[in-house]
């Protein structure tokens, strides 16, 4: 019963220097119960324990007290060698987890609540790591001021798989562990609700919520407990709803002492030095670093405490824990003897404590601590330990190519690794590396520049090591972490913001990230700096990788399949469960095995401090380095390396490189009188020193480059005068030859001009001559026109009569001819028309027997038609008028009667005889006109004649005129060179 009351009544007191509320709780239960008390580890039921009964157990099987310290087991160091796995057994661990197994183990909830770095979280995971695989699943939340119901309710969902109609959990026959750190984180809304605790309130009453989608309908969720860890209220930290804090089984974890401290950490430490198996060191610092160690972790609580402009002075257990996984990395290769040992001991109190303080006065007070410790407990060594630089590192075989290394493995020591001149050779070449790679960075290797570098190269290399670089823009945060990820052997993502960018987007981008990590199995660093923080939801995401190592309900069942499909065929060749959960849980793993994280971060404003105290992974874990203004050394090294490719006189050169660091230098400490005085800020930063140097450099050039335009000029004018005196004696040279050659082409253009005026004179006369005659030919023609007329209407009088008489032919026919010829005697007066015919056609036998004879051609008629009338002669007309026609009987109308061939016969001579008269009257005319037509055809020939000698003389005119125009086109061009060289000279 007393034991019950005291973690139950009394479980949520707390025990202060300022506030002993367990020991007053504890003597009350004592005067109630009025038992004896004694001091042992275990006590009889009949009596209680002097200690405080909080100190014990009661063991219901022995029916006795025990100590929580006598079921301490022995430390052993776990078989992956991994620091995160290492979980030292002692009263505080052991009381925790037999609490968490009684509760959880009654299904009911659990909540631990005590300060940061009370082992909360390690231990709940190192208990749920510790449950059957094979009936208990576990699910990991942080919450952080961003997390939203929708976040929680996702997440679960994301967990549990459909049963019945509207009931869902786990796979059947296992139960779902709900693990949520940080519980009041989530801030509160307008109406003093914390969302995400208000759901799981209605989650845990009611063992179920209601669906999202349009229906609202309500999801009960079986087989499903919640085991929750949180801080006491304050800071970014809420008070929760007391409603839904009764709802679990709540437990004060109290700070451990310093000698469970000792008890941790030398447990640790002792099995390492075993490792290193050398006696000087065992005896001089075995013992003794622990408690140094734990002395001045006392003095950084005491003496910087946080403040709102130093609120990541946050120091916890986690920071002496990161202390001794930097001491568990030394091999007896490189630590040989105390003094190296305590060396290393003090670099990596330096990084843990030191790296992130912001002032100088600050960190002195670190280094004066530390010295103090150091010259206290180890005085003979302390010369060598208390040495600077103090640098180390495991990078000295970083380009090492593993083909051909022993074992094809490149063997990576953490050593000392000496001054500053003796790294930046490596991380030259490193650079020169990875600009050969990838996109080429112009680094300068100052002092500063590789003390960060190393700072973040350690960290990269520590199993779950993750950065926050804090420094203003320029300080070469985002260069640096480059290179330290290249010789830590790790590739770089990072994200690039597009317009809309929103979480979406943010998650898809992530699954590429875990696709790397996860099926490529590469270790990389994402370097997310604040200009990626489109949303402040993403930090949200990002607290998440830092805390678990992944997002919650970042991928889908199908999704979740295909990534698990190779992990499932590791874990069966190695002899483990192989069941979905377990696949995935081992994928989340190895994940977060390759996964490191380096924020780079800007200090101005109150971003950086908000973002700190909202998500509180952003300083809880990771490794805070602070970039500090750049000293003297670094500028000047820095303005030397961007002038070396300047040609500058080596005098000035110095004294340059000295007033840019004057500049700067007198700018930033002027700005720091104006925010004093003013209390406005002015921000020098590193990349406006560099933005100076490039403009001077830009300057210089265009001066140069002024200067060099204005030289050439000058330049090229002498050399313009000294060519042109040469050019003057050549053009007084050519000037004179020029003219010789000007007079002789005067001369040939006078010649031309004299034959062009006698040639034109020529072709003038002979146009005039042949324009006279031909416009008298066109007076004769015109007349011979009229003559030719007048003889041709005097013809057209007789066409008819011909026309008639070829008609009266046309309408004989062949037998009309042959009756006639058949004829022995014809009629007389047919018998005269035969002989008419025949007189006509000048046929020598005038009779009817000529005329029979002349019938008997089968052309007859034709050759009537066709008879050249024109042939006819005075003769053979006047013998036809005179013989024949004086007959008055001799008529057409009388021989049509006798005979119609006759008749036409007649018809055609009469016709002939009156084309002769017509003819007759006529031809003079027509001889007139045709000795006219020819006197006209040789005029209009010798007018062509005429016309072509012309066209030819104008043709032979035109060319000379075109000779002479070349000429004088020649001449004047040689006119106007003499001109221009005389001009010239």
């Amino acid at each position: 019963f007393l034991f019950c009351c005291v973690w139950s009544i009394g479980a949520l007191l707390v025990q202060r220097p300022e506030a002993k509320e367990r020991s007053r709780f504890d003597a009350f239960m004592k005067q109630l119960a009025a038992m004896g008390t004694i001091d042992a580890d275990r006590v009889s039921a009949s009596q209680l324990p002097s200690r405080s009964l909080y100190e014990y157990c009661f063991d219901v099987a022995d029916g006795c007290w025990r100590s929580w310290r006598s079921y301490v087991t022995e430390y052993v160091p776990p078989a992956s060698g991994q620091f995160s796995k290492i979980l030292v057994s002692t009263a505080d661990t052991v009381r925790t987890s037999w609490l968490l197994k009684t509760v959880v183990g009654s299904g009911y909830p659990c909540l631990l609540v005590g300060e940061s770095g009370t082992s909360k979280s390690v231990t709940i995971g190192n208990f749920l790591a510790g449950l059957d695989p094979a009936s208990n699943i576990t699910l990991n939340m942080n919450f952080s001021s961003r997390t939203s119901s929708w976040d929680v309710q996702r997440a679960i969902e994301d967990s549990v798989e459909k049963r019945t109609k509207d009931t869902y959990g786990p796979p059947m026959g296992k139960r779902l562990l709900l693990f949520v750190d940080d519980l009041n984180m989530p801030r509160v809304d307008t109406y003093g609700t914390q969302q995400p605790i208000a759901l799981l309130k209605m989650f845990v009453e009611r063992k179920g919520f209601y669906d999202r989608g349009k229906e609202l309908g309500w999801k009960n969720i079986k087989d499903v407990q919640m085991v929750s860890a949180m801080g006491p209220p304050g800071g970014a930290r809420n008070l929760v709803d007391p409603r839904f804090i009764s709802l679990f089984a709540a437990f004060e974890i109290q700070p451990p002492t310093n000698e469970n401290l000792r008890t941790i950490y030398q447990a640790i430490l002792g099995k390492h030095l075993a490792r290193l198996n050398n006696s000087d060191i065992t005896q001089m610092v075995g013992e003794s670093i622990t408690d140094i160690t734990l002395e001045l972790y006392n003095a950084v609580l005491e003496q910087l405490p946080p403040t709102p402009s130093r609120f990541h002075y946050v120091f916890n257990l986690r920071d002496l824990s990161r202390v001794y996984e930097g001491l568990l990395r030394s091999s007896p290769d490189v630590i040989q003897g105390p003094a190296d040992f305590v060396r290393l001991w003090r670099n990596e109190v330096l990084r843990v404590f030191h790296d992130r303080l912001i002032s100088a006065e600050d960190k002195q007070v670190v280094h004066a601590k530390i010295a103090e410790l150091v010259q206290r407990r180890y005085a003979i060594v302390s010369e060598k330990a208390l040495a600077d630089p103090v640098l180390f590192g495991d990078f000295r075989n970083a380009l090492a190519d593993p083909d051909t290394a022993a074992g094809g493995v490149v063997l990576r020591l953490y050593e000392d690794l000496g001054k500053y001149s003796d790294i930046q050779p490596i991380f030259q070449a490193a650079l020169a590396s990875y600009n050969e790679k990838r996109k080429p960075m112009q680094l300068v290797f100052f002092d500063d520049a590789l003390e960060h570098l190393t700072r973040i190269q350690r960290t990269l290399r520590l199993p779950l090591g993750h950065c926050l670089l804090v420094g203003v823009g320029g300080s070469g945060k985002q260069s640096l972490a480059r290179l330290a990820a290249y010789t830590a052997g790790c590739g770089v993502f990072e994200i690039t913001l597009t317009r809309g960018y929103d979480e979406v987007a943010f998650r898809d981008d992530l699954k590429k990230l875990y696709a790397m990590l996860g099926a490529e199995d590469k270790k990389m660093v994402f370097l997310f700096t604040d200009s990626h923080v489109a949303d402040e939801g993403f930090l949200e995401l990002i607290n998440n990788m830092l805390t678990s190592g992944m997002v919650p309900a970042l991928y889908d069942d199908s999704e979740k399949e295909g990534l698990i499909s190779n992990i499932r065929q590791e874990l069966t060749a190695k002899g483990l469960p192989d069941s979905k959960d377990a696949c995935w849980s081992a994928y989340v793993e190895k994940c977060r095995g390759n996964l490191h994280v380096v924020l780079a971060m800007s200090p101005v404003g109150e971003a950086l401090r908000t973002r700190c105290r909202n998500f509180p992974g952003l300083v809880n874990n990771t490794v805070i380095d602070w970039f500090e203004p750049w000293p003297e050394q670094a500028l000047s090294s820095v303005a030397s390396a961007f002038l070396e490719s300047e040609e500058l006189p080596n005098t000035l050169r110095p004294a340059l490189v000295e007033h840019m660091v004057l500049v700067h230098q007198s700018v930033r400490q002027f700005s720091a009188q104006f925010a004093e005085e003013l209390r406005r800020h002015n921000y020098v930063t590193p990349k406006n020193y560099l933005d100076f140097i490039t403009n001077y450099k830009r300057s210089l050039g265009a001066q140069r480059k002024e200067i060099s335009e204005t030289s050439g000029r000058l330049s090229n004018g002498l050399a313009k005068l000294v060519q042109a005196s040469a050019e003057v004696d050549q053009l007084q040279k050519e000037l004179s030859q020029a003219k010789v050659v000007v007079e002789a082409a005067t001369q040939e253009c006078n010649k031309l001009l004299e034959v062009i005026s006698v040639n034109t004179a020529d072709a003038e006369t002979k146009q005039k001559s042949a324009q006279e005659k031909e416009a008298a030919l066109q007076v004769e023609s015109v007349q011979i026109a009229k003559d030719k007329q007048e003889a041709e209407q005097a013809l057209s009088e007789a066409i008819p009569a011909l026309e008639e008489a070829a008609a009266a032919l046309n309408d004989l026919k062949k037998d009309d001819i042959t009756e006639i010829r058949s004829f022995a005697k014809p009629h007389v007066l047919v018998q005269r028309v035969c002989e008419c015919v025949v007189i006509l056609k000048n046929l020598k036998d005038v009779s009817w027997t000529g005329a029979k004879s002349m019938m008997t051609d089968p052309r007859f008629l034709k050759s009537l038609v066709e008879f050249d009338k024109d042939s006819l002669t005075d003769k053979q007309v006047k013998k036809v008028k005179s013989d024949y026609m004086k007959d008055p009987s001799f008529t057409y109308d009388n021989v049509r009667t006798i005979s119609t061939a006759g008749a036409g016969l007649l018809k055609w001579v009469l016709a002939m005889v009156n084309y002769y008269n017509v003819a007759k009257g006529v031809e003079p005319k027509r001889k007139k006109v045709a000795e006219a037509e020819k006197n006209l055809r040789l005029a209009q020939k010798d007018l062509t004649d005429t016309k072509e000698k012309l066209a030819q003389l104008n043709a032979e005119l035109a060319s000379l005129r075109n000779q002479f125009a070349d000429k004088t086109a020649e001449q004047q061009e040689l006119k106007a060179k003499l001109s221009s060289w005389r001009g010239d000279l």
